[in-house]
């Protein structure tokens, strides 16, 4: 029970949804689940009362030792989706991070304040490739030799995933309009 304890605040720490101290509010999650790599968190800040959801992968691991590069899917408004990876690796500046799903282009994208975005027609070509592909993988280089570092992500479950989130988004008035059918 602890570790499954544990598993749930170190993901909604990652998803920003997790207590911030005793003198704050906090955030209370009204969804969560997984689906293969994929996670689903949904929650209401307590201030504020504004609700949130993140679509990510790979579940929290308890080897603290190894940071994970996160990747999050977000629908922005009704059909509009952004993608981002989180870095937590110490990267080699100037070189970008890379995302290809199985055999389309890679995509390519700057890391700037520990992270890479693409939205936009781009983003939404991407959920297109999430939705029909097996896995994703994207590559970020490492200091201090600009070494490789690979993280793959199945795509087993990710439309099963995707649906929940977009009807979650829905059903809380999150994102409204449009369908929760596939991008």
């Amino acid at each position: 029970m602890k570790h499954v304890v544990l598993i749930v605040l170190l993901w909604l720490a990652a998803a920003g949804l997790a207590p911030r101290g005793h003198a704050q509010a906090t955030s209370f999650v009204f969804f969560y689940q997984t689906y293969g790599d994929w996670s689903v968190v949904c929650g209401r800040d307590e201030v504020t009362l504004a609700k949130t959801c993140t679509l990510s992968a790979p579940q929290p691991s308890l080897d603290l030792t190894r940071p994970q590069n996160v990747i999050s899917v977000e629908e922005t408004a009704a059909n509009a989706f952004r993608v981002a990876i989180s870095v937590r690796n110490s990267v080699f500046e100037g070189l970008p991070l890379f995302l290809r799903v199985d055999d389309f282009p890679a995509h390519a994208a700057e890391i700037v304040n520990d992270g890479a975005v693409w939205q936009g027609d781009i983003g939404r070509t991407i959920v297109a490739e999430l939705n029909a592909g097996n896995a994703v993988v994207y590559r970020v280089h490492t200091q201090p030799a600009g070494e490789p570092f690979d993280t793959q992500v199945s795509l087993r479950e990710f439309a099963d995933a995707l649906n929940a989130y977009r009807a979650t988004l829905r059903v809380h008035g999150i994102v409204a309009g449009g369908s929760a059918e596939r991008p």
